[in-house]
C-alpha cells in the first residue's frame, strides 16, 4: 500500500513535468518538501555527475561549487516570499559511489539555503507503517504534489500530478515527521563522507 495510492494524477512527461513545476513554484504559497529513496540516479546534463560518472573526481565537486551563488540566489527569493525548501533524502549504509557524489551535491544546495536532513531506513519504515509506501515526492503548498517516475536505471522520465489538497498535506505530514526525526545533514555528512574522502 502506498501513501499516494488513493491519488488521481496527470502523467507529464519530463518536460512538461519541468514546466509545470516551475509555473506553479512562481506563484507557489507554502514551503517545498521532497523525499529522496533510491539510492542510485543517472543525471545526464548535469555537469557534475558527467564528471562524476567519467571518474574525474575533482572536477564534478568543482562544478558542484559554481553552482553556489546560483543556488544561494534561488533559495534568497524563495525565503523573501515566505517559503522554505525541505528534503528528506533516505541513505542506506554503506554508501553508493553515486550517494558520495549526491551528498556532495546536496551540501551545496545546504550551504545556498536548503533543508535536508538525512533518514536513515528506521526512519523510512516507521512513517511507512503509519502512512503507507512513501515514494519519490515533490510538494508545491497544497497546490500540486508529483509522483516523480524514474526508469530502471534511475534516469527521471516524467510524473504523476495530483492537485488534492487533502492528499497533499497527508503526504506533507508523512515528509514532515520523517524530517522531525531524521538526522540534520552536517552531522551526517561529516561522521559518513568525509572519512571516505579523507581515504
Amino acid at each position: 500500500m502506498s501513501l499516494v495510492d488513493a491519488a488521481k494524477t496527470t502523467y507529464l512527461p519530463l518536460d512538461d513535468y519541468i514546466e509545470d513545476f516551475t509555473t506553479v513554484s512562481a506563484n507557489l504559497v507554502g514551503d517545498i518538501w521532497k523525499s529522496e529513496r533510491a539510492q542510485h540516479f543517472q543525471e545526464p546534463g548535469n555537469r557534475s555527475w558527467e564528471a562524476y560518472i567519467a571518474g574525474r573526481w575533482e572536477e564534478a565537486l568543482q562544478a558542484s561549487t559554481s553552482e553556489l551563488t546560483e543556488l544561494k540566489q534561488y533559495f534568497s527569493q524563495l525565503e523573501r516570499r515566505g517559503t522554505q525548501f525541505y528534503r528528506i533524502r533516505v541513505v542506506e549504509l554503506p554508501l553508493s559511489s553515486y550517494l558520495r557524489w549526491e551528498l556532495h551535491i546536496l551540501r551545496v544546495r545546504l550551504l545556498a539555503g536548503e533543508r535536508i536532513r538525512i533518514a536513515p531506513p528506521p526512519i523510512t519504515d516507521r512513517a511507512e507503517q503509519q502512512y503507507g509506501m512513501i515514494p519519490e515526492l515533490v510538494l508545491l503548498g497544497d497546490t500540486a504534489g508529483y509522483i516523480v517516475d524514474y526508469s530502471d536505471d534511475g534516469v527521471a522520465k516524467g510524473a504523476a500530478k495530483f492537485d488534492d489538497p487533502l492528499l497533499i498535506g497527508r503526504c506533507r505530514a508523512a515528509l514532515a515527521e520523517m524530517y522531525e526525526h531524521s538526522e540534520e545533514f552536517e552531522q551526517f555528512f561529516a561522521r559518513e563522507v568525509l572519512p571516505v574522502d579523507q581515504r
